[in-house]
């Protein structure tokens, strides 16, 4: 958390971002162990889209989607990696979407690229790029997530009781402006409850 709070919550200060945006832990629960129709365990085949529409997240094929709601799957997640093939350095790269009523309000600011700048900046020198990216925050009510199926469900955190599986681990931080950083979002991952990722900020 040290590294949380000294380092990035600054930067969020800094562009006005502490209730938009948050730090997500990239883990294979949320960007890997996620299935479409007819790929392999583990795979998002090429063409889909992990999108959220309310409490499911759900591997959408953007080939079978009208133009009209393409135009209206707004990115909410961020991860900063490089490309696999080592060419492009890291950059901002959109890995899960909202279905937006209203995608032009939905849209990244110039303010928003600046934080992301400078975000990659820090992540980059402290090697966290393939680590950490940034998550938009749609409500301050604390979740859990868990996969079933194809799909990924998120209730409030006070339901985690009746969610099967036993480990769990926080992938989601907010910057309260008093405080330091908390846990908005925990997962719980896989069919049998195990977590393929953890570190300790």
């Amino acid at each position: 958390m040290r590294f949380l709070n000294e380092q990035l919550k600054p930067i969020f200060q800094h562009y006005n971002a502490v209730e938009r945006f948050g730090i997500t832990v990239l883990h294979e629960p949320f960007e890997v162990k996620v299935s479409a129709p007819g790929s392999r365990e583990g795979e998002l085949k090429r063409g889909y889209k992990l999108v959220n529409f309310g409490n499911i997240a759900y591997p959408a094929n953007t080939a079978e989607l009208t133009q009209e709601t393409r135009a209206r799957l707004v990115p909410t997640t961020y991860s900063f990696r490089p490309s696999p093939d080592g060419r492009q350095p890291a950059a901002a790269l959109p890995i899960e979407y909202s279905y937006s009523p209203d995608p032009d309000k939905d849209k990244l600011s110039n303010e928003d690229l600046d934080l992301f700048d400078a975000i990659q900046h820090v992540l980059v020198q402290n090697g966290l790029q393939n680590v950490l990216g940034v998550s938009a925050v749609n409500s301050g009510i604390p979740v859990v997530r868990f996969k079933r199926g194809a799909n990924i469900v998120t209730l409030p955190l006070e339901l985690k009781a009746v969610v099967p599986g036993t480990e769990s681990i926080p992938t989601l931080y907010v910057f309260p402006p008093d405080r330091d950083a908390i846990v908005l979002r925990e997962e719980i991952g896989g069919e049998q409850g195990k977590v393929a990722f953890t570190t300790d900020f």
